[in-house]
């Protein structure tokens, strides 16, 4: 993140990927400045700062946004669109016969669709989605609604691991009551 700093030292403007947010100086760590820089109020200078607007904020924001495309892309029954590790580990916990524990993006893509040709018009409604960690190690937990002709099929936490944008384990703890109750009908 790099931070502008001007004539008028009450704002800082903060560039991030052609992303630009003007705001006012919240404590901050900066960078030292060499001793023999010189500064003169007129000029612009760019500095190296960690703030807790920066990066993490962002990468935040836009795993959550990520994560709720991914959902929508579940809804839509588009299984080969998701991002998967090659080795990705995929738990869903209960005693029912939906529950599985398998390792492998074909066979994670392939109980999916099981999962659809059981429930047709199954869609997924994320109420929370949590983030934390950089990209190298996404840590994302989800709350949310599964529903098939507006009826609460089950609802369920799901926690996940993402490897540089690619899901690589997955463990989704349903509601089982409610699953047990949609697989009996």
């Amino acid at each position: 993140m790099i931070a502008m700093i001007g004539p008028r030292t009450d704002h800082v403007v903060v560039l991030v990927i052609g992303l630009s947010l003007t705001m006012t100086p919240k404590p901050c760590r900066v960078n030292t400045i060499p001793k023999k820089a010189t500064i003169r109020p007129s000029t612009m200078m760019a500095i190296r700062i960690t703030s807790p607007y920066g990066f993490p904020m962002i990468y935040r924001w836009l795993v959550v946004k990520a994560a709720r495309i991914g959902w929508q892309r579940l809804s839509e029954h588009r299984v080969d669109d998701l991002p998967l590790t090659d080795d990705v580990h995929f738990v869903f916990l209960g005693d029912h016969e939906l529950a599985v524990d398998l390792r492998g993006a074909d066979a994670l893509r392939e109980w999916l669709r099981a999962l659809f040709v059981r429930f047709p018009r199954l869609r997924f409604e994320p109420q929370d989605v949590i983030v934390q960690g950089g990209p190298w190690s996404t840590r994302v937990a989800t709350r949310y609604n599964a529903t098939q002709d507006g009826e609460l099929v089950y609802r369920a936490v799901q926690f996940a691991s993402i490897t540089w944008g690619k899901l690589a384990e997955e463990t989704i703890q349903p509601d089982t009551q409610l699953l047990v109750a949609a697989l009996a009908r």
